[in-house]
């Protein structure tokens, strides 16, 4: 994906950045590298993209205009698919998802997350 210039960088994505999220985010609108496992079709699991390793989180989809499967049939040629997505921490509705896991609300998919450091992009 092309970085939007409207966006500021963020911090990388690793040791610490649920609760760098939790503190700092609010309601702003930033874009996160995912990684999705599954097929097509069916979404298996989410990870937050980390030079660490992956950090699970759960997807709050309802403000998609398709359900995601649909929206990453035209960008995800294999699995596990890593692409950007835009949203806002945590669920849209707080008891829409169970706890446990960090939720992450999209909005919007962006484009395949190729070389890029996996950091926060936030939104101006």
């Amino acid at each position: 994906m092309v970085i939007p210039e409207n966006v500021d960088m963020g911090p990388e994505t690793g040791h610490g950045i649920i609760e760098w999220l939790d503190k700092n985010i609010g309601n702003r609108v930033i874009y996160l590298p995912v990684e999705i496992d599954g097929q097509p079709l069916i979404i298996k699991s989410t990870h937050l993209i980390s030079r660490q390793g992956g950090i699970e989180i759960r997807l709050d989809t309802g403000a998609l205009s398709l359900d995601l499967p649909m929206h990453l049939m035209s960008i995800c040629q294999a699995y596990p698919c890593r692409l950007w997505l835009q949203g806002t921490w945590g669920p849209i509705v707080s008891r829409s998802m169970p706890t446990g896991k960090p939720v992450f609300a999209v909005r919007k998919v962006g484009g395949v997350f190729e070389t890029e450091t996996p950091r926060v992009l936030l939104m101006r």
